[in-house]
Parts: C-alpha cells; sequence; structure tokens
C-alpha cells in the first residue's frame, strides 16, 4: 500500500487556508459591524447581516459537502474540484443571502438595530410600546379573528 504524502499535505493546507479565510471573514463582519454602530447607519447594519447571513449559508454549504462520501473510492476528488467546488458555494450563498436570503439577516438586523438604537425600526417599535404602557389594561383593544369555514 502506497501512501501519497503529496495529497495530504495539499489537504491540510488547503484546510489552513480554508481557517484562515473564515478567520478574516469574521473579523471583517466584526469591524463592519463596529462601523454601523459608531456611525449609527442603518444600510452598512442591513449590509453586515446580510454578509453574516452569506458566512452562516456558506458554513452550512461546507458541512453538507464533508458529510457526504462523493468522490471517494473509483475516482478521488481532485483539489482543482474541492476549490471550485468551495468558489461555487460562497456564490451561492452570497446570491442567496442578497435576495430573500433564510431570514437569519431580518433577525440580526432587528436585533442590533435595537441594541445599538439604530434605524427607523427602533423608533416605531419604541413609539407602539409606549402607547401600549399608556393604556391601562382593561381599556387594551384585543385583536379578534373571524373565521368563518
Amino acid at each position: 500500500m502506497k501512501i501519497d504524502s503529496s495529497s495530504m499535505i495539499s489537504s491540510t493546507l488547503s484546510d489552513q487556508i480554508s481557517n484562515k479565510k473564515e478567520e478574516e471573514k469574521l473579523k471583517t463582519f466584526s469591524d463592519a459591524l463596529d462601523k454601523a454602530k459608531e456611525d449609527g447607519d442603518d444600510e452598512k447594519l442591513k449590509k453586515v447581516s446580510q454578509q453574516f447571513e452569506a458566512f452562516f449559508i456558506n458554513e452550512i454549504f461546507k458541512s453538507m459537502r464533508n458529510s457526504t462520501k462523493l468522490g471517494e473510492g473509483l475516482v478521488e476528488k481532485s483539489h482543482a474540484r474541492t476549490t471550485y467546488e468551495g468558489m461555487l458555494d460562497e456564490k451561492m450563498s452570497d446570491e442567496i443571502s442578497s435576495g430573500q436570503g433564510i431570514g437569519i439577516s431580518d433577525l440580526i438586523y432587528k436585533q442590533m438595530s435595537r441594541r445599538y438604537d439604530i434605524g427607523t425600526d427602533t423608533a416605531s417599535n419604541e413609539s407602539s410600546e409606549k402607547n401600549d404602557s399608556d393604556t391601562p389594561d382593561n381599556e387594551k383593544k384585543t385583536e379578534s379573528i373571524d373565521v368563518k369555514g
């Protein structure tokens, strides 16, 4: 049985490069979030939320690819194919998050806008909360839903 050390070395190097890229993306995300907080910029906060959602979706894609055994057996998966699939996953995750996404960016945006008091979302939420707190419990309007078969 022959062990090919060059494939093991290239696999280790690609893992290290991938980990370094992930660290850089997280650092970029963190810096962009801090900048949006300092500036109080609503649009930057939305963009950062989308970037994090894209990163999260990409991690899901990576986990899915790693959990399958495709390419093992008769024909080994090449380094070029692995690189291509990684780039494809990254592009797909960017496209998904820039569209409707999976909802994580909306949740992050709402949470961070409330936490850092950024955007118009917080003003409307605060005013509705004040109106509710000014009204006694017995005078609050209740919503009714008419369900007809």
